[in-house]
């Protein structure tokens, strides 16, 4: 898969860990997407993707008391 490739190609870049961890949320991957989300943050905390994401992240998994640390 080519999302695979980038990931392989660029695994710091902060655009391709907000792509997987899109990528993630719309498979119903949410665990899966909540890892990339924490990744891109620890890149930059101010992402609007990256804290509306895990938000959005934590809310599919159950987690309703960490959605609003992000919000």
């Amino acid at each position: 898969m080519e999302i695979d490739k980038l990931r392989f190609d660029y695994p710091e870049e902060p655009k391709i860990l907000s792509l997987l961890a899109a990528y993630g949320m719309y498979a119903s991957k949410y665990t899966l997407g909540l890892e990339f989300y924490k990744m891109l943050l620890a890149k930059d905390e101010r992402s609007f993707d990256g804290n509306l994401g895990i938000a959005n992240a934590y809310r599919a998994v159950g987690d309703d008391m960490k959605t609003y640390e992000y919000l």
